[in-house]
C-alpha cells in the first residue's frame, strides 16, 4: 500500500545497507598487514560504530550538515586525511568542496579528534599484525604469549588489536559493555516497532523466544544479553571497579511500556562458557515475577502467576533458559533430518523439545523441565487428530487453543480467567 516513490526510496536505503556490510576485497592474509585501502576500510567502519555517549563518524558527519547522500564519500575522505594522513587530490565543484569545508570544520571538534585519535590506534594496531605467524611459531614451541581480549576490530576498535596474541573469550562480569548495552537496546526497541506495525491491536508481544550463541556473545561484546534486559526492562548495574552484580529492573513509570516475557533458547557452548551471566539473567526473571505490578504491565509476571495457578511450583514457572543437558550439543533435529528418521513434523518438535527443555540459571544445572518448556501453541501429539484441540471462541483470544480438558491455555494477558464458561469450538 506504498506509493512507487517510497518502495524506491526504501529499497534504495536497504542497498546502500547491504553495501556497507559487504566484504567486498577478500578475507585477512595470516601474517600480512593490510593495504592502506583495506586498513581505511576497517577504520572508517570501526569509527562508524557510536560508544556509549559517543556518536558514530556518520552522525557526526550528519549533525555538521552534510547531506545523506554525500555522507558515504565523506566518511572515506575523513579518514583518508585526518586518521592515514595521504595526499588528497583537488576536487571539483562547489558541492565536493563544501563538504570538504565542512570536514575542515569538523575535524577542530573534540569529538572528532577523539574520532581521529581512535582510528589512528587501529592503524597501528594494524600495522603489527604481522607478527602473527612469529607468535605461532613461537605458541607452538612451547613459549608466552601476551593474553588479549578476543573481539570484532569494528566494534571494538583498537583494543582488538594487535592479533596474533593469546586471546581469551570475555570478561563476564562485564556483559554487556555499555556500547553494546545500547545496540542492544536499539535491537530491541526495532523488534517492538515492527511487531506494532504488524500486530496493531496487540501492540507489544506477550513473549519473545530469543537465543543466545557464544560467539555471537564474545564478538558483540554482549549484544544479544542487552536485548534481552531491554524486552524485560533492565539495566546491568556494576560496583566500583565496573564489574557487573545484577541486572536491575527499570521502573515502569520509566521503561513507559509493559515487560515483555522472554524465552531463551542457548547454545550449550554459551551454557558451559557464561554460567556467570545465566545467573544474572536467571536472577532478572525471578525478580521480574516478583515485582508488585499489573499484569497488564508485566506479562513474565502475568505468566508466571497462571503457571503456578495451573499448578507448576514457583521453581518451574520461573525458568526461562533453557538448551541441552549437561554434557549434550546440539537439538538432535538435524540428525533426524539428515537420516530421515521421522514421519511427522510433531515428531521434529517433540526431539527438539526433549533435548532443549533442560533449564539453567540460579542453581537450576540442567534440570529436567519439559512441561513447563513454553510452546507457543500446542502440538498434536501422536495419535491425536488435531480436531481434539479446539480454539477459545472470545475475540481477545481467538488465535489461543483449548486443551483436551475444554479448558483455556491462558497464555496470554487478555485470556487469563476472563472467559472460563466459554464454549469452545473445533479447530
Amino acid at each position: 500500500n506504498e506509493s512507487e516513490d517510497v518502495y524506491c526510496a526504501r529499497v534504495s536505503a536497504y542497498l546502500a545497507e547491504l553495501e556497507q556490510r559487504l566484504i567486498q576485497d577478500g578475507l585477512h592474509t595470516f601474517g600480512a598487514p593490510p593495504a592502506p585501502e583495506r586498513a581505511a576500510a576497517l577504520i572508517e567502519a570501526a569509527l562508524d560504530v557510536p560508544h556509549e555517549d559517543a556518536l558514530g563518524l556518520t552522525q557526526l558527519l550528519a549533525a555538521e550538515g552534510i547531506g545523506k547522500h554525500d555522507l558515504a564519500a565523506a566518511r572515506a575522505r575523513f579518514v583518508l586525511r585526518f586518521v592515514l594522513g595521504g595526499h588528497q587530490p583537488a576536487i571539483a565543484g562547489q558541492a565536493a568542496a563544501d563538504v570538504d569545508r565542512l570536514l575542515s570544520v569538523c575535524a577542530t571538534r573534540s569529538a572528532a579528534n577523539t574520532l581521529i585519535a581512535h582510528g589512528k590506534a587501529i592503524l597501528h594496531g594494524l600495522s603489527k599484525t604481522g607478527v602473527e605467524l612469529d607468535s605461532l611459531m613461537h605458541a607452538l614451541g612451547g613459549g608466552y604469549l601476551l593474553p588479549a581480549p578476543g573481539a570484532d576490530p569494528v566494534r571494538a576498535g583498537a583494543s582488538a588489536l594487535p592479533s596474533g596474541r593469546n586471546i581469551h573469550s570475555i570478561d563476564p562480569w562485564r556483559l554487556p559493555s555499555a556500547g553494546a548495552t545500547s545496540r542492544g537496546w536499539q535491537m530491541a526497541e526495532q523488534l517492538l516497532i515492527a511487531h506494532a506495525h504488524s500486530n496493531p491491536a496487540q501492540p507489544y508481544p506477550e513473549t519473545v523466544a530469543m537465543p543466545l550463541w557464544a560467539l555471537d556473545t564474545i564478538k558483540t561484546e554482549g549484544e544479544s544479553i542487552a536485548a534481552v534486559l531491554a524486552m524485560v526492562g533492565a539495566r546491568p548495574e556494576r560496583d566500583g571497579q565496573g564489574k557487573i552484580w545484577r541486572y536491575a529492573l527499570i521502573p515502569l513509570a520509566e521503561l513507559g511500556r509493559p515487560r515483555v516475557d522472554v524465552l531463551l533458547d542457548i547454545s550449550s557452548i554459551f551454557r558451559d562458557t557464561f554460567q556467570l551471566s545465566l545467573d544474572l539473567l536467571d536472577d532478572m526473571f525471578r525478580r521480574a515475577a516478583q515485582a508488585e505490578e499489573p499484569v497488564e504491565q508485566n506479562f513474565l509476571r502475568a505468566h508466571v502467576l497462571d503457571m503456578v495457578e495451573q499448578g507448576h511450583s514457583w521453581e518451574q514457572a520461573t525458568a526461562r533458559i533453557f538448551t541441552q543437558a549437561p554434557g549434550k550439543y546440539g537439538t538432535g533435529v538435524d540428525a533426524l533430518v539428515e537420516e530421515s528418521a521421522w514421519d511427522q513434523e510433531h515428531e521434529l518438535a517433540e526431539t527438539f523439545v526433549k533435548r532443549g527443555s533442560h533449564t539453567y540459571g540460579g542453581g537450576r544445572a540442567g534440570t529436567p523441565a519439559p512441561r513447563t518448556f513454553p510452546v507457543p501453541h500446542p502440538l498434536p501429539a501422536a495419535g491425536r487428530s488435531p480436531g481434539q484441540w479446539r480454539r477459545c471462541t472470545p475475540e481477545l483470544c481467538r488465535n489461543l487453543y483449548w486443551n483436551r480438558t475444554g479448558q483455556c491455555c491462558r497464555r496470554t494477558v487478555a485470556c487469563r480467567g476472563s472467559h472460563k464458561a466459554a464454549q469452545p469450538t473445533l479447530v
